[in-house]
């Protein structure tokens, strides 16, 4: 009997619906009218009912609801009672359904909203650099603790590593500051020191030591004052802390070592017992230290033998020049992350604003803003990388703003100048190798104005000014070689310029680094010297720095004769030059 009332539902359903004549339903509406006016009771009118009644109760009394039909049912009450007590507060009640489906949705904003800026200014952290085989040829060995070791590409070397080249070998080593050694076969070059500062990275120090055999250094983009290369080779010394290609070789049959210097410049050292014998080579130059510590000058003449590896090697630090250049041009974009064009730009810059919010402290706000002005600064490269100058305008002009808030903080806080100094340093790196014709200039120029701008002292922004014009001359040099006339003379101009207000200043006190950073802009005057000797129509240019420099210094130095290549430059004494056979 529990399923009654599904087989009476059932057989309701089956049947026929009644059709009824007009005249039939009219009859029945007016019995209907009669009955209803009739005031008899139903069950004395229509017995038949009472039976009906009591055979209901009898099948309610055997008949159970399913167990689902009873919660349906009573879900169905508690549902009716709860509208019931709403239905006095129905306004409210609407009022409080609205406020979590607005509540939720700003929460979906909001997460939206952090997701988004999250992802727009993502912090790119610099992968960690390491002293490697760029490439192997031939029999190459790494002797380590004892044991020898098959070279490979891209094998890492070591503090106290020996590379050591057979009969055919040849290997090229890249460090971490991007400076790299070609080893020629049967040589031996040991990895003294390997050193990066932690707070300051362009503060590298690559000491290494030629045990035997020849090695081609190309150092491209030292830019820390305390950053240096050097290569040992028994007691003689030969260091740079700037750009510089030099090859340098030590033969055991002589007791020669031989440092000869193919850019820019190079300072060779022999410690003796009271004082070290230094002098400055420069390009086109070489020098020779015997056995008994003495140095003789010499022009550079390669042999025939030499003349191969002088000219593949020069090939090479052509190339490797524009791989660095790449590299740190894709390195700053993956810096510069979401441009100014770009949807995600103001979640950016909201991001940035949110940090300079939070954070309380003055010395690390200040930290916060150089973080800022650094990636205009890769915004602005990224952008100028691809042409688009109109476009670098806003990241550049938003750069110098910063950086003049800052100029005012720096003098006191050491803390914040050594992080100013590390941050500018690491673009200083990546803008090294770009010249005035290049796209990146502006960037490189912008940065140069930053650094003169956050100089304290009178005496720190003449060092500044003579380190910019120092570059400027060494970028004039290379343009000229590139026969990029034009360019070479606004940029030696405008080196002569900056040369000339630092030395014209009679208020400004010359320090003791002020007066070693002229003679370094004096020494790189006059490797630009040689290279353009025989460009007649700019000579007097040239001419110019060279007497704009010599008046900044209170000790002019003596104009060294003319000839064919660049001169050794040696405060005390001439040099010595020994002339090709023929000559007199």
């Amino acid at each position: 009997m529990k399923n009654d009332f599904t087989k009476l539902e059932k057989a309701l359903r089956g049947l026929e619906k009644p059709l009824l004549s007009s005249e039939s339903r009219e009859n029945m509406r007016r019995d209907m009218l009669l009955r209803m006016n009739d005031s008899t009771p139903a069950e004395l009118k229509y017995p038949s009912l009472e039976r009906v009644k009591e055979y209901i109760k009898k099948v309610a009394r055997i008949t159970e609801p399913s167990p689902v039909f009873k919660a349906s049912v009573k879900e169905n009450v508690l549902a009716f009672v709860e509208r019931k007590r709403l239905g006095s507060n129905f306004i409210w009640g609407m009022a409080r359904s609205w406020q979590k489906v607005l509540a939720t949705f700003m929460v979906g904003i909001i997460s939206l909203s952090s997701f988004t800026v999250y992802f727009a200014d993502i912090p790119v952290a610099r992968a960690e650099k390491m002293t490697a085989f760029q490439d192997i040829y031939g029999n190459v060995e790494v002797l380590r603790e004892g044991k020898s070791i098959e070279a490979t590409k891209y094998m890492q070397l070591l503090e106290g590593d020996i590379v050591v080249t057979g009969e055919n070998g040849l290997a090229v080593i890249r460090y971490f500051d991007d400076s790299v050694s070609r080893l020629s076969p049967f040589t031996e070059l040991k990895m003294q020191r390997l050193y990066q500062d932690k707070k300051i990275k362009a503060k590298t120090k690559v000491e290494i030591e030629l045990m035997n055999g020849r090695v081609w250094n190309q150092v491209v983009n030292l830019v820390d004052e305390q950053a240096s290369f050097e290569v040992s080779v028994n007691n003689v010394k030969a260091r740079t802390s700037e750009k510089a290609s030099f090859d340098i070789s030590s033969k055991e049959s002589n007791n020669k070592v031989s440092v000869a210097v193919f850019e820019n410049k190079v300072e060779v050292s022999v410690p003796e017992k009271r004082k070290e014998n230094k002098q400055v080579v420069v390009e086109g130059y070489s020098v020779e230290v015997v056995e008994n510590g003495s140095m003789e000058n010499k022009i550079v003449l390669n042999s025939k033998e030499d003349e191969l590896w002088v000219q593949v090697n020069k090939a090479e630090d052509k190339q490797y020049k524009m791989v660095v250049d790449k590299e740190k041009e894709e390195e700053s974009k993956k810096e510069a992350g979401v441009l100014p064009a770009d949807a995600l730009y103001s979640a950016k810059k909201i991001n940035e604003s949110t940090k300079l919010l939070v954070t309380t402290d003055k010395t690390e706000k200040n930290k916060v803003k150089v973080d800022i002005a650094i990636k205009r600064l890769a915004e602005a490269s990224a952008l100028l990388s691809d042409g688009d100058k109109e476009g670098a305008m806003a990241p550049l002009d938003d750069f110098a703003k910063i950086v003049d808030e800052i100029s005012y903080e720096v003098e006191g806080s050491e803390e914040l100048r050594d992080y100013v100094r590390s941050a500018f340093a690491d673009k200083e790196k990546d803008l090294s190798t770009v010249l005035p014709d290049g796209n990146r200039y502006m960037a490189k120029e912008a940065l140069r104005d930053a650094r003169l701008k956050l100089a304290v002292t009178d005496e720190e922004k003449n060092e500044v000014s003579l380190k910019s014009a120092t570059e400027k001359v060494v970028e004039a040099k290379e343009l000229f070689e590139d026969e990029k006339q034009e360019h070479a003379q606004v940029t030696l101009l405008e080196a002569a310029q900056e040369i000339v207000t630092v030395s014209s200043d009679e208020n400004v006190i010359v320090d003791q680094k002020t007066l070693d950073q002229q003679q370094q802009t004096l020494s790189t005057v006059r490797v630009l010297k040689g290279a353009v000797e025989d460009k007649e129509d700019i000579k007097v240019e040239v001419q110019m720095i060279i007497d704009a420099t010599e008046e900044a210094l209170e000790n002019p130095v003596e104009v060294l004769p003319e000839m064919d290549s660049a001169v050794v430059i040696t405060i005390d004494e001439e040099p010595k030059v020994q002339l090709q056979e023929g000559q007199e």
